[in-house]
């Protein structure tokens, strides 16, 4: 018999990654209804069994107590849709010539744009 699957890689989102760290991630494994549930760039709330991969042959007798693990996925709810999908609200000329006109403007702007890449605040 045949199955859906789909392997899932989900990682932390850029904003709860401390400065100067790389964000963690897990395989998710789907099957059935679970398949086609979320795609790239969406945030995902998983529910499942966390397993360890299981190896056979020379890299089972190599791997000692140290092995990868995965989610075996039971339930996937998007909570928010990719960043393609979501909606951008137009300025009209004189909304963004107030803006331009604030304090700090470009501070601001630099930071909602890349905040990992500007640093921290002091």
């Amino acid at each position: 018999k045949f199955v859906k699957f789909q392997d899932v890689k989900i990682q932390e989102d850029s904003d709860q990654v401390p400065v100067g760290d790389t964000p963690r991630s897990v395989s998710l494994l789907c099957r059935g209804e679970n398949t086609r549930l979320c795609q790239p760039g969406d945030r995902v709330n998983v529910t499942g069994v966390f397993l360890p991969v299981q190896r056979s042959g020379f890299r089972a007798m190599m791997g000692g107590l140290m092995s990868d693990t995965f989610l075996q996925v039971h339930h996937i709810v998007r909570i928010k849709k990719g960043y393609e999908e979501s909606s951008l609200d137009c300025l009209s000329d004189e909304e963004a010539r107030e803006l331009v006109q604030e304090p700090l403007f470009y501070d601001k702007l630099a930071a909602s744009l890349a905040p990992e890449i500007t640093g921290t605040r002091m």
